[in-house]
């Protein structure tokens, strides 16, 4: 049994049913500048907010915190907390600052 597939960026071989092996293209990071990029969000904070709600949407999504956290280079601490903080907010009924 020898199947071959695409998905996304990512090019999986199966060689049998317990062993997929997957590789990954590299990442094109020419022209990105992560100090930049760092300080263009620091600049408002509705864009950390807006980070700190998309790695909510990403566990709700199904993805593990494992691999959230690492994606986003964050602890788990950190999320419980953000959770914790919009769950406040939605609780109260505050329709305009749900995460």
């Amino acid at each position: 049994l020898f199947f071959r597939f695409f998905i996304a960026d990512c090019q999986c071989v199966m060689k049998s049913k317990l062993k997929v092996v997957i590789t990954r293209r590299p990442v094109k990071t020419e022209g990105l500048n992560p100090s930049e990029l760092e300080a263009w969000v620091k600049e408002d904070g509705n864009r950390k907010a807006a980070i700190k709600c998309q790695i909510l949407i990403s566990l709700c999504d199904g993805n593990s915190m494992t691999d959230v956290c690492e994606m986003f280079n964050v602890t788990r601490e950190s999320v419980r907390i953000w959770r914790n903080i919009c769950l406040l907010y939605t609780s109260d009924a505050a329709d305009d600052m749900q995460c």
